[in-house]
């Protein structure tokens, strides 16, 4: 750990750098920048504020790390050998589809020609945007000295709305109050609003529409993961829905035909095949990779694999979801990953993650290149939200202390967006650190968790 001393002392802010990052930290009155009064945690998600509660959790230092052996390097390249792949759009004038994959320390844009077909990285190549519901022009809403206002105006009201073929209606997502958000359609004539997923008590967090398909496909966040599911787009009524296993599904992509390529809104009458929906896929044990629906079917198939070879998909610890409540009454939920007892005995360090990876692996997402944390050096990792302030962190240390397999007094927090945990904390206590987004980053990153945890008093 270097310091710059060039602002060094009380209530004044400092930079220091931890395995190479460049790290900006505001320094209490109560606990100047010496010895255990310095609060720090190792970032795991960001660029995002780390948020520690210096009165409660254990005082923990992030240690500078040895130099990186031939050793540690070999035992972690399996975890940094996932590939995974996201959609991005149809391709334009080729069978196959678009996909952002990672590839050597970043992403690039790759065509896959079918399921199963070498990603070939192709970075000019823009995805055939007719695959997408379109918005009516502008001209066709009307202007804007018509009476009671304008569709046009509706439609601001709603953003992201999707219009029908016909412009009768618009398609959105709207959040009410404590409900959870809801997939409605606004008749844009009336201005009337009808909810069409209030029989379900999960949140949508994503929709795409084909009029060829006569389908509204959407996702709802639930219990263990995330679902994807269907409504009739003339009925307006639940269909059934492929059986995937639970995971964070995003990156919905309906296209016509796969050879033809016809647009959503006029399929070819050639067209040998219904609509298939295309999707990004992520679980437990699986990266996220690239899979389609077809809908006359039922079939769905995987197209893209970006698991490391070395790691087979019951390598990774399977989630526990826990509930936990706050002083004040709140029901708190996180997702726990705990090492394998048989070769970890013992109470184990914690990880605490919250932040965007969090959130992902609440949805049902993979933990990555940090399975390394469980399998290799034995510390469970939690991930959880963290929006009560310094009554979570509170509420969150004393249930880990009543837990058999968890050390409640070896404990890093990693991560969380700014403002997310702002109840009661102050600029003292919160530390800002990219992530990491290379190999070497990453096996720094390893070691100076691994010296942290086993430095902590």
């Amino acid at each position: 750990m270097r310091l710059d001393r060039s602002r060094e002392g009380e209530g004044k802010a400092c930079l220091m750098s931890v395995s190479g990052a460049r790290v900006g930290v505001e320094v209490s009155r109560s606990h100047p920048l010496t010895g255990a009064g310095l609060v720090a945690c190792v970032l795991l998600c960001g660029p995002v504020f780390a948020v520690a509660e210096t009165r409660s959790l254990p005082l923990t230092k992030v240690q500078q790390p040895s130099a990186i052996s031939a050793e540690m390097a070999a035992k972690a390249a399996p975890y940094l050998g996932f590939r995974p792949s996201t959609v991005i759009g149809w391709h334009p004038s080729a069978p196959g589809l678009l996909v952002r994959r990672r590839e050597g320390e970043g992403d690039q844009l790759h065509w896959v020609a079918a399921p199963g077909a070498k990603p070939v990285v192709t970075p000019d190549v823009t995805p055939d945007s007719r695959q997408r519901e379109v918005a009516v022009p502008q001209s066709q809403l009307g202007s804007a000295g018509e009476s009671g206002g304008t569709r046009a105006a509706m439609l601001a009201r709603y953003p992201g709305a999707r219009i029908s073929a016909d412009g009768r209606f618009a398609f959105a997502l709207t959040k009410r109050g404590p409900e959870p958000q809801r997939l409605v359609r606004v008749d844009l004539s009336s201005g009337d609003e009808q909810s069409l997923t209030s029989q379900l008590k999960f949140e949508v967090a994503e929709f795409a529409i084909s009029t060829s398909a006569d389908r509204i496909a959407f996702t709802t966040i639930e219990a263990e993961g995330m679902a994807l599911r269907f409504l009739s787009l003339s009925s307006l009524k639940e269909l059934p829905r492929p059986a995937l296993v639970p995971g964070e599904i995003t990156h919905l992509q309906w296209a016509v035909d796969v050879a033809n390529h016809s647009t959503i809104r006029k399929p070819t009458s050639s067209s040998p095949r219904p609509p298939l929906l295309a999707f990004s896929l992520s679980s437990a044990r699986a990266p996220r990779d690239v899979y389609t629906y077809d809908v006359q079917a039922n079939q769905v198939m995987r197209w893209t694999n970006g698991a490391s070879p070395a790691l087979g998909p019951f390598a990774f610890a399977e989630p526990t979801l826990i509930r936990w409540k706050t002083a004040d009454g709140l029901e708190k939920t996180g997702v726990l990953f705990t090492p394998d007892a048989a070769k970890f005995s013992g109470k184990r360090p914690v990880v605490v993650v919250v932040g965007a990876v969090a959130a992902a692996v609440k949805r049902g997402g993979f933990l990555g290149a940090y399975h390394y944390l469980v399998n290799e050096l034995g510390v469970a990792v939690l991930c959880t939200s963290m929006q009560s302030g310094r009554g979570g962190l509170d509420a969150l240390r004393d249930w880990s202390s009543q837990q058999p397999l968890l050390d409640a007094t070896k404990m890093l927090l990693i991560g969380g967006e700014e403002g997310s945990t702002t109840d009661s904390l102050t600029a003292s206590e919160r530390l800002v650190m990219n992530t990491p987004n290379t190999d070497a980053a990453f096996l720094r990153f390893f070691l100076s968790v691994e010296a942290s945890l086993s430095n902590t008093k």
